[in-house]
């Protein structure tokens, strides 16, 4: 039976699953158990009403619907990055770099103007800020930052 509650835990564990391939592999990076890794990918199954992944001896691999929810998985985990970015330490100043891609649209009639606002208040942040045509993969570090 479907649920209309995602559990954003259960997200969490998917997320790191479908990168992985692995289910073993996914709870020793998330240090839990195997079997509540598989657990938790069953539990989120149900509540979705369908198969997120189709699991092989060789480990796991994305079902249509997995694909579906992977997409909105990485969308939720970079909002989650733009809040830990926006308000983490935010009555302590910030030093460092942050690479920022955005695509062009988005870019140039909207991001653009919030950045000199963003360098007043944050002196200190090398903004290295980047267009292009695709959304940047935060996975692989291609950005720190993706507003899309």
């Amino acid at each position: 039976m479907a649920s209309n509650h995602l559990d954003w835990d259960k997200l969490r564990v998917f997320s790191v699953v479908a990168e992985l391939k692995s289910l073993t592999a996914a709870a020793k990076r998330l240090g839990e158990s195997t079997p509540t890794v598989s657990r938790k990918i069953d539990d989120l199954e149900k509540t979705l009403n369908c198969d997120l992944f189709v699991r092989t001896t060789k480990g796991v691999e994305l079902t249509e619907a997995g694909r579906q929810v992977i997409k909105r998985t990485h969308v939720m985990n970079d909002h989650a990055s733009q809040i830990l970015n926006t308000v983490s330490g935010f009555d302590i100043e910030g030093s460092g770099s942050l690479r920022l891609t955005s695509q062009d649209g988005v870019a140039s009639h909207w991001l653009t103007q919030f950045i000199p606002e963003f360098q007043n208040h944050h002196a200190k942040i090398d903004l290295d800020f980047q267009i292009h045509d695709q959304e940047a993969n935060l996975l692989d570090g291609e950005a720190d930052l993706s507003i899309t």
